[in-house]
């Protein structure tokens, strides 16, 4: 639960330092991406945020393939019994240097999300 809190808390300093407006969220082992600026607190909102974003959430899925890390297309991570804080780590900066391959497709599709 701790690696989950970890990479919840990374996915979250990443998007906020790349200037995505995203929030991660999950419980334990489960962590979720949803690209949006609103509040999340029901699963009407999440949906809305997964309506809202289009296609964002699968091409970061294949961005993270690219990279070696597997995300499902909904974005959805779960962490496995072999890792450890070094590979939360690596999964989290390969985030972040998705999320800047991304910016400009996200201000071109969802300008709404970028917030600098």
């Amino acid at each position: 639960n701790g690696l989950g809190d970890r990479l919840r808390n990374g996915f979250q300093s990443a998007m906020d330092r790349v200037g995505i407006k995203g929030r991660a969220g999950g419980w334990g082992s489960l962590v979720g991406t949803i690209w949006t600026g609103r509040e999340l607190n029901n699963a009407k909102d999440v949906v809305l945020g997964f309506i809202d974003s289009g296609d964002l959430s699968e091409v970061l899925h294949w961005e993270m393939i690219n990279r070696g890390i597997f995300f499902a297309s909904r974005g959805m991570y779960v962490i496995s019994t072999p890792m450890d804080e070094a590979i939360v780590d690596k999964v989290v900066a390969e985030f972040q240097g998705a999320l800047e391959v991304l910016k400009p497709y996200v201000a071109e599709t969802k300008p709404e999300l970028i917030t600098k």
